[in-house]
């Protein structure tokens, strides 16, 4: 993930933390899917008691991925049936200079 997609991340942190849903939606299993996530990962997030510490272990563990983790987890909320929370993403989504820019998600 590149430094203009974890700030995307950062600054709406609340947000995400308050409108994405875990329990009874497919998103963790999509991200695992699309090997964003792995095994290790999996069980990382399930063993949180709680949802919002649930979220934050997934916020914290996708922050640290790879370069398509960013667009993975956007598809992964558009197919879960959370295209607003993507959508928010997208929209704070603001790349630096000499990175590209948001068409290249």
């Amino acid at each position: 993930m590149n430094p203009a997609q974890k700030r995307a991340i950062q600054q709406n942190w609340t947000y995400l933390l308050e409108h994405i849903t875990i329990e009874g939606t497919t998103l963790v299993d999509i991200l695992y899917q699309k090997e964003i996530l792995t095994d290790d990962h999996m069980e990382l997030i399930r063993v949180q008691a709680v949802t919002k510490e649930k979220i934050t272990k997934l916020l914290d563990i996708l922050r640290r991925r790879g370069p398509n983790s960013f667009q993975g987890f956007l598809e992964a909320l558009d197919e879960s049936g959370q295209k607003f929370v993507a959508d928010k993403l997208r929209t704070a989504f603001q790349p630096q200079d000499g990175q590209g820019g948001a068409m290249e998600m």
